[in-house]
Formats: C-alpha cells, structure tokens, sequence
C-alpha cells in the first residue's frame, strides 16, 4: 500500500511545474481507500530524502501526526531517475538526436515522445542524416510512417525538442499546384512571345471570369490566387502550364482586393515576379461604397506606399482616405456583370 502511495505522490510531484505544493493538493489526489496514517508516512519520509521541504510560515494541519501546510519541491532529487534515464539514452540514440531539452520538460513529455524518438533513431542509426532532398510528406512518411505527421504542430514542436530542422533532415519545399484557366488559342500562338496572366485573389471573381475566357485577347491564363497561397504556388507555374522555359516572356497581373491583405499580397509577387495591377479592375471598384472593418488586419506603410504609386493624384487621395476610416474593398463589390464587362472590354494594354 506505502508503495503504491509513494509512486502515486513521486508521479505527481515529476508533473507538477510549480516550486511550491500544498499538502491538500496531495491529499485530494489520493485514492480514497488511503489511510491518513500511511499517507504521513510517505510525506515524512519525503521530507526526510529532501523532497519536500516544508515552509513553515504556513503551519500544519493540526492533526495527531501533523504535517506541513505546504513545502518547496526539491525537483533536482524528483527528477534524478528520470535524469539517468536520460544520460542512458544519449549513449544510446544517434549522436543528431539532441536530448538536452528534455531535462527541462516534464518526464511526461519524454514518455509522450518515445515512440516518435525509437523511429528518428532507427532511420538514423540506419543511414545518418538524409543527403537526398524529398518533400515534408515523403520525408515524414520515410521516417515516422504517416506522411502528414512533420506538418502537423506535434511534428513541428517534436523536431524543435530534437534540435533538428528541416533542412538538416533535406527537406524541400514543394508547392502546391495553380488552379487556372487558359485561352488556347493566346497560348498556342506562335507569334505570341510575351504572354499576359491575370491573378484574380478571391475564388468569385476566378469563377465568373474564367467562362468568359475566349471572349478576350489580352491573357493567356486566368489564375486563382486563394489568397496568399499564390505567392508560394506561381513559382511552379510556367513549368505546370506547359510553357516553353525561355522561349517566351511572362507578365503578370494583379487584382486582390482592396484592403491592406490584399495590397500586402502583391507586394510580396511584385518582390519575386514581374507583375502589375490590373487597374481597370481597382477603378471600376473605387466608384463602390466601401464597408467599415477588417481591423484585424496589418497594414505595411511600405507595401501601401508603393501600391499608391499606381494611381493618379486623386485616386491616391480617395484609397488614403478609405483606409484612414478603416474602410475596404472587396472584389465582390463588383457584380459578376461589372466584373464580366471590363474582362471583356480588355483589348489592349491589361493594365491601362
């Protein structure tokens, strides 16, 4: 019975991440067929390895074998089994596995953990750090068999305990693919070297624009952007789109919209391809009423500075003074109608 108490009061004591503990948290936990008399005996014996130590300025319990009302934890001697388990495990597990972090944590973390860390050493102590480079989903499924689990927060917060990242594991990013629609005849022109693509960042836009492609002569695709995604998923684009790797020019254009999101995802295009607004677009929605809200939102002065670059003098003023009401633009402002109309109407320059 003392042994069962005592583990059960040692397991308490490893989890709990305070310095201090009441003797009443202790007593609450027990199971109820303990006697007090054996539970005394546990603390005192606790008290007498160094355990607990009591504070005294908070008194005991007034009972016949009376005990502290609350004690500090010396968590050096809780933890010290757990500490050689650890100092066996360094020896024992690749030498790119870093332990270190779990002297810090909780003994429960390390339990929680032995399963993930027996798979990183096994695929270690096999081949040593991968010099291949794979993508997270095959690399996750190559060591830990479930191909998702390094994307997911405890695969993540796991390699951070382990001091591995990514690229020491030859992770590379693979993004994913674009979604859009092409004008076949633009893109079978072989008179056509440069050709013009218009991102649309909302999937409203994408969809009522994208039936209507053959009607104009301008883009050669229509791109849907899903928001930020798009800075990530254009890199792959030409590749997927079947164009030729420098035969021909590409140009970009863009229409998000008109809130700092929006203006701060084709800020980040602009760094990394070469892109310009579709104005017909930004101007046709600032004759719309704009709506109040959005403030979770934040702003880039830099990214809002240069998209102000733009627009004429007036068109400056009245962007300025919607986002100084906390004001904003939607592409949905336009009706599909206004929408279809100047997609349909664009016959020279795109951004004109």
């Amino acid at each position: 019975m003392n042994e069962d108490i005592l583990n059960h009061i040692s397991q308490m004591l490893k989890n709990h991440k305070l310095k201090t503990m009441e003797l009443s948290l202790l007593q609450d936990t027990m199971p109820g067929n303990t006697d007090y008399r054996s539970f005394a005996s546990i603390i005192n014996k606790l008290i007498d390895d160094g355990v607990l130590t009591p504070i005294k300025a908070k008194g005991t319990n007034r009972k016949t074998s009376p005990l502290p009302n609350k004690f500090t934890i010396g968590h050096g001697r809780v933890h010290e089994e757990h500490y050689q388990r650890l100092k066996r495990a360094r020896l024992r597990f690749h030498s790119s596995i870093d332990l270190s972090s779990y002297y810090r944590l909780s003994p429960a973390v390390w339990e929680k953990d032995q399963d993930s860390l027996a798979k990183l050493d096994a695929y270690l102590q096999k081949q040593g750090l991968p010099q291949k480079a794979a993508s997270l989903q095959e690399r996750s499924f190559e060591i830990f068999d479930h191909e998702k689990w390094l994307e997911s927060k405890e695969g993540t917060d796991f390699l951070a305990r382990v001091g591995l990242s990514l690229e020491r594991l030859s992770v590379v990013p693979v993004p994913d693919p674009c979604m859009f629609a092409m004008q076949s005849e633009l893109y079978k022109d072989p008179q056509r070297l440069c050709h013009e693509h218009l991102i649309v960042e909302n999937k409203t836009p994408y969809h009522v624009l994208m039936p209507l492609m053959h009607q104009q002569r301008v883009f050669t695709t229509l791109i849907y952007g899903q928001g930020k995604a798009i800075i990530s998923t254009l890199q792959g684009f030409t590749t997927q789109a079947g164009f030729c790797l420098g035969e021909q020019n590409h140009t970009f254009h863009y229409y998000g919209d008109l809130d700092h999101e929006g203006i701060s995802i084709w800020y980040s295009l602009q760094k990394r391809y070469p892109i310009r607004l579709a104005l017909p677009f930004y101007r046709a929605l600032l004759q719309k009423e704009y709506a109040i809200g959005k403030e979770n939102q934040r702003p880039n002065p830099e990214a809002f500075a240069l998209f102000l670059t733009n627009f004429s003098s007036q068109e400056q003023a009245a962007i300025q003074s919607m986002m100084d009401q906390g004001g904003y633009l939607p592409q949905e402002a336009l009706s599909a109608e206004e929408t279809a109309n100047i997609w349909r109407n664009q016959h020279g320059s795109a951004s004109s």
